[in-house]
């Protein structure tokens, strides 16, 4: 959100998206990773931490949350993710240590370090949670949406501007390295990245048709890159049994 003195300390709701409102939190994240299909998600917010940069280890679905600023001031649903119990933890998948290494050695004057509490109960808390539900939505290999990482990082209000986005591009770099390790190639037909080519990935095309975005997002089931998923993915994975 925008804040009408951006050095604000006492700050409110602000104005615009991801405002510090629990409806209109989720009622802007859903929208975007619909759109997006996220491979990774990183969520952010303010910490009272000086000059954290402090990577959370937890969210949680809590059963009690502190008020925000604009009625209904709880989550609706409460808890948010009907699918577990009330204070069920979900964990970050970000490549958390590799992400204090990647800081620690970048020079910038950050205090990088895992809190392995939890992110809170009030909108960073929510905001985080909501990347790692997503995130836990979508992680089958199998999944054409496949999201492989989320997690949330709270960010101290000391940091300068430039500071924090040289802090999120060193992260995100981490992310990207995170994820090339773990994706194979594009291409090759191994749709669900199992390091197999089989009926599996033959599904996959299939479970894909008509339905995978168009350029320039990518698409595991347009294996052979053409921008549309059809009867040539299913002819390049054949070509490819058992490679």
């Amino acid at each position: 959100p925008t804040f009408a003195d951006p050095n604000c300390s006492s700050c409110g709701q602000g104005m615009g998206d991801f405002e510090v409102d629990y409806q209109d939190t989720s009622a802007d994240f859903w929208p975007i990773v619909a759109a997006i299909d996220p491979v990774a998600v990183v969520t952010c917010s303010r910490t009272n931490a000086l000059n954290a940069w402090e990577v959370e280890m937890n969210s949680v679905n809590f059963l009690s949350w502190v008020s925000d600023y604009t009625a209904p001031f709880l989550p609706t649903p409460t808890p948010p993710d009907a699918s577990v119990p009330g204070n069920f933890v979900r964990q970050s998948t970000l490549p958390m240590q590799q992400i204090l290494n990647a800081v620690g050695s970048s020079g910038l004057p950050l205090n990088a370090f895992i809190d392995q509490t939890d992110s809170g109960n009030f909108l960073s808390g929510y905001m985080a949670y909501h990347g790692m539900w997503y995130q836990s939505l979508h992680a089958a290999a199998s999944d054409p949406t496949r999201c492989i990482s989320a997690g949330h990082i709270h960010v101290g209000p000391n940091i300068a501007w430039n500071t924090a986005i040289e802090g999120t591009k060193v992260t995100l770099r981490t992310v990207t390295t995170h994820l090339d390790s773990i994706l194979a190639a594009p291409g090759g037909g191994d749709v669900n990245v199992d390091g197999l080519v089989n009926v599996l990935d033959l599904l996959g095309v299939v479970a894909a048709w008509g339905v995978c975005p168009a350029p320039p997002i990518h698409c595991p089931a347009d294996v052979d890159h053409n921008g549309s998923v059809n009867i040539l993915d299913l002819l390049f994975v054949v070509s490819h049994w058992g490679s």
